[in-house]
């Protein structure tokens, strides 16, 4: 048995959809909500590098993005995978498990069947946001401690102001 004696990295990131009731046009339209001068700098910053996307069930770009983030890490409440899909694409299709591992073209579009869906399910949850947050502003941040200690408060400790937000954990 090897054992790892070197540094060992548990790093996380996250990444929020953070919905403003108007787009950030200043420092002080962060400030209204963030306490920590610190994170309104950042946040403000990393606010200015996209135009912020008003929501809404016919926008095809804040349900698309919204989406491709969703299907990127894990969100409470959506399932992205069936545990229990390999099982089932064997009894779908006539098969054995082991006839199955054996088979490179069974397991590749098994894991096709399985993306489109989470593909599938990340778009309706978008379509959800839109129709909640209607009318709203949507901005999109990642923050992980892979960047230092700073970087860490943001992902973990930042409640956003009590904005509205979804966090989509990439541990």
């Amino acid at each position: 048995m090897k054992i790892k004696t070197d540094f060992v990295t548990n790093s996380s990131s996250s990444s929020f959809v953070v919905f403003w009731p108007h787009r950030i046009e200043s420092r002080k339209d962060v400030a209204k909500y963030i306490r920590r001068s610190d994170f309104i700098d950042q946040i403000f910053k990393d606010a200015k590098k996209q135009k912020g996307l008003r929501v809404a069930p016919d926008s095809k770009l804040f349900i698309e993005k919204t989406a491709q983030e969703l299907d990127c890490g894990y969100v409470e409440g959506l399932t992205h995978y069936d545990w229990d899909y390999d099982k089932k694409f064997c009894q779908k299709h006539g098969i054995t498990m082991e006839e199955f591992h054996n088979n490179d073209l069974w397991q590749q579009q098994a894991w096709q069947e399985q993306e489109l869906k989470s593909e599938q399910q990340c778009t309706a949850y978008a379509m959800k946001l839109a129709k909640k947050y209607e009318g709203l502003y949507a901005y999109f941040f990642e923050y992980g401690d892979e960047s230092g200690q700073f970087f860490a408060e943001l992902e973990h400790e930042n409640d956003w102001g009590g904005q509205k937000f979804i966090r989509i954990s990439r541990h």
